[in-house]
């Protein structure tokens, strides 16, 4: 990191998962490709499974020839191939003490951070464990949907961004960290980690 971004962004803050401190730290823009070519990689994954799984409906010769096809065209694609995303707006949602309760019943403990609380909410949403109907009854909002750049979508909203994203950070000071470990935190704290990571680095570089 640069003088001059450290000096706008400071030294970072730090998370304490399991009594252990980790120092989150902004991470710059060579990381950043790396996360959106792991953003990349994944959409490809989940691309070519689609199709993968669908084979039996086809004859053998078709079947391969289809996936041929299918692999040369993945194997082109960059960032600017992928599609957008479905996500939800949550901005607005109160979050009241009988959503805060829904949550922690999926999650457990909650950050203290109202935006780690949220990022919670939206993930919730996005993955189906809390319904848009159940967030209307405990708030009297309705949870929105807009339409996100998928690599913005993988980093804030899939748990497999959310944890790439993470330990981009945390091996800046944390070397001996592995995704692995990472992968073992509670969803709550990959989520509040996460969030922090987003905070300090957007200022320097902007929006993924």
């Amino acid at each position: 990191m640069s003088d001059k971004v450290a000096r706008v962004l400071g030294v970072g803050e730090t998370l304490t998962v399991d009594e252990k401190e980790y120092h989150i730290s902004p991470i710059e823009l060579r990381q950043l490709h790396e996360v959106q070519r792991e953003a990349i990689k994944f959409y490809k994954r989940q691309y070519l499974q689609t199709y993968a799984d669908n084979l039996d409906l086809l004859s053998n010769g078709n079947a391969s020839s289809l996936m041929e096809k299918k692999l040369e065209e993945a194997a082109r694609w960059d960032v600017s191939d992928l599609p957008v995303k479905a996500a939800y707006d949550v901005t607005k949602i109160p979050i009241n003490e009988k959503l805060k309760a829904a949550l922690e019943d999926e999650f457990g403990e909650l950050p203290e951070e109202e935006s780690a609380q949220r990022a919670l909410l939206a993930t919730a949403l996005d993955s189906d464990k809390i319904s848009g109907n159940m967030v209307k009854s405990l708030t009297d909002r309705w949870p929105h949907k807009i339409n996100i750049p998928y690599d913005t979508w993988w980093v804030t909203a899939s748990y497999d961004g959310m944890i790439t994203f993470v330990w981009s950070s945390i091996q800046i000071n944390h070397p001996e960290m592995t995704k692995v470990q990472v992968s073992g935190w509670s969803m709550a704290k990959i989520i509040e980690a996460a969030r922090i990571v987003e905070r300090l680095t957007v200022p320097a570089v902007g929006n993924m």
